[in-house]
This record gives C-alpha cells, sequence and structure tokens, in this order.
C-alpha cells in the first residue's frame, strides 16, 4: 500500500537495485507529501502558516505542480481544500475512516484559493487559516518519478500504477504501447474499452471512491473549491491521458468539479484527451481523447478500476522487455 493506494509497478529488465529503490522512493515520497502523518514535510508547512518555511525538493516540486494545477483549471483544483477535508470527516487515510458518520455538516464556504500563498526561492509562506492537500496531485507525481527513475536506472520500459494513477516511460514491451483497459464506474465488470498508452499517463477521478455518510448524507473526497461541499455536477468519473500523471490527475479532478459541459471545454483548451461519464452513464470524448478500442487484444496490460481489494500490499514485478502480458488489477 502506498499514498492509501494499491501500487503495481513494473520495470522491464530492470536489476534488482533498481526495484528496490522503486519501492522505497514511493514510501520517501509519502513520508514527505501526506497529510496524515504528523511528522511528514507537509504537514510541518501547514503547522507554519504565517511564518516563512524552507521547503525540500521533493516537497518543493509536487507545491509547485499544485499551484500549478491551480492556474491551469481556473481555481477548479484548489490544494487548499485541506481544512475542508477534515471538517467533512475525511480526517484519517480512508482504511481507518468510520463510513458511517453522524454530527452536523457544516455551512458551505469557499475555499481560501492559493492567491495568497507567497514563494520564494525555496520557500514559501501560507496565509493564516490555509492548509494545503497533496492529495490531488500526490500519486501522478509520485507515478512520474517512479516511472522515469527507474528509465535512468538501467530499465527499458516502466509502468507505474498507483491507484487510479498509471505512468508509462521508456521503451513498449511489444508493437505500440501499453493497452489500459477502463472499466465502467458504474459496474466494475464491465469495461468502457481500452488505451493504448507509450510514455505517458492515464488517469481517472472518480466520485465512486472514497465515499462516507455524514448526517445520513453521501460524502466524498473530491470537494468544490467553490462550495467547500463534494462537487455535484452530475459526473461520476473522468478519465484524462496527458504526458505527465500529476497533470493528468489535477485535469481529471477539475473537470469533475467543473461539470461535463464546462469539463469538457476545459480540457479542450489545455489540449488534453479524457472521458467525461456522467451519472446517467454518458459516456463524452474530449476533443483530444485518444481511440478507445474494445480489447487488449496482445498488448500487455494494467488494468485501471475502481474497486480496492482489502489488504492490497504495494506489488514491485520485474519483467522480460517482451515477456509481460497483464499485470493485476490495481484499485
Amino acid at each position: 500500500m502506498s499514498m492509501g493506494s494499491p501500487a503495481v509497478i513494473i520495470a522491464g529488465d530492470a536489476g534488482g537495485a533498481a526495484i528496490e529503490w522503486a519501492v522505497e522512493e514511493l514510501r520517501r515520497l509519502e513520508l514527505c507529501w501526506s497529510r496524515f502523518l504528523k511528522d511528514s514535510e507537509l504537514s510541518a508547512l501547514n503547522r507554519a502558516a504565517g511564518r516563512w518555511f524552507t521547503m525540500s525538493e521533493t516537497l518543493a516540486a509536487a507545491v509547485d505542480c499544485a499551484l500549478k494545477l491551480s492556474e491551469l483549471t481556473a481555481g477548479m483544483f484548489d490544494p487548499t481544500v485541506h481544512d475542508r477535508l477534515i471538517e467533512l470527516g475525511y480526517d484519517r487515510p480512508f482504511s481507518g475512516l468510520d463510513l458511517q458518520q453522524v454530527g452536523p455538516l457544516p455551512a458551505p464556504a469557499r475555499s481560501p484559493g492559493v492567491l495568497g500563498i507567497e514563494r520564494d526561492g525555496e520557500r514559501i509562506r501560507l496565509p493564516l487559516g490555509t492548509a494545503i492537500d497533496l492529495g490531488g496531485v500526490g500519486k501522478g507525481r509520485a507515478a512520474d518519478v517512479v516511472a522515469t527513475g527507474l528509465i535512468r536506472r538501467g530499465a527499458v520500459s516502466a509502468c507505474v500504477s498507483l491507484g487510479g494513477d498509471i505512468r508509462v516511460a521508456g521503451g513498449v514491451p511489444e508493437d505500440g504501447g501499453w493497452s489500459i483497459p477502463v472499466d465502467d464506474p458504474h459496474d466494475s465488470s464491465r469495461q468502457l474499452g481500452c488505451v493504448l498508452t507509450a510514455d505517458a499517463s492515464i488517469v481517472t477521478s472518480t466520485t465512486a471512491f472514497r465515499a462516507w455518510t455524514r448526517d445520513g448524507r453521501t460524502m466524498h473526497h473530491i470537494i468544490d473549491p467553490r462550495t467547500g461541499m463534494p462537487a455535484e455536477t452530475g459526473v461520476h468519473a473522468v478519465v484524462v491521458t496527458a504526458p505527465q500523471a500529476w497533470l493528468a490527475e489535477g485535469f481529471a479532478k477539475a473537470a469533475l468539479i467543473a461539470g461535463r459541459v464546462a469539463g469538457r471545454r476545459m480540457l479542450d483548451a489545455a489540449g488534453i484527451g479524457g472521458w467525461i461519464i456522467g451519472t446517467d452513464r454518458s459516456c463524452t470524448a474530449t476533443e483530444w481523447a485518444p481511440a478507445m478500442t474494445k480489447s487488449a487484444s496482445a498488448h500487455p496490460t494494467v488494468t485501471l478500476t475502481y474497486e480496492q481489494p482489502a489488504g492490497s500490499e504495494l506489488e514491485a514485478q520485474r519483467i522480460g522487455h517482451r515477456s509481460a502480458r497483464r499485470a493485476e488489477p490495481v484499485a
């Protein structure tokens, strides 16, 4: 388990040292970015609100990705929903969360936003009352770091899957790329299709995962920064492809929050491919969406699904460059 999600690492022709590095790197990144660990660097930054804080290169890279995504999505992606998630009941790792909570809901309130955050070289200052959550970008950034790092350490090809965030790098095991089936978020036994991916990412954001009830009302972890409440836009899931997983992760969440029409407009304007899946089971492809086929054929496959198997652990696989066919389902 890494960053609250099962993880699969596949590296073509990589040595054992490279695999060990990848596993340890995921753990190191989680220790830096997790809001659930009191001794993480992110938690230290949030406690320092109102004062200048010197960040490590690792934290600075993730924070800058989050700030860039806020800019690119006109604030639909907002890392300052940290406190709101806690107020709504998401105050610990989801595996330990009480899924049927009691107590009144807080009134709707706009999130602080990023405009008051100051950056100066390695330093950052958060306004008083502002805390950052990197849950909307951390898994994607981690997948990017590990996949490209494996290539630098001798792997011919790499595929890293952290929950619904998948990044592939290097050469492809067969002819054309990794064929990634996308499950129907309404019915995990049915696939919407398969997307052929090479040296890029495919990421899913969905309200079907990390959901709980509070005072009889269904909550989920995708917070609309305009209201401070779980997004209710008629969108059930958004699947996005992009060169980097952190970029895809942020735009997938932003498009879900924006809604079907505005979300598609946002993705099209950014030149990002994707599919917007409505609560009414509709599936709308964006202008830049790649072809989605009905079967994985002979291409190596990593399944992108919406279920979290109990007791899943991080799994590392070392494979021959042309021997891979399928990785186990990843939540």
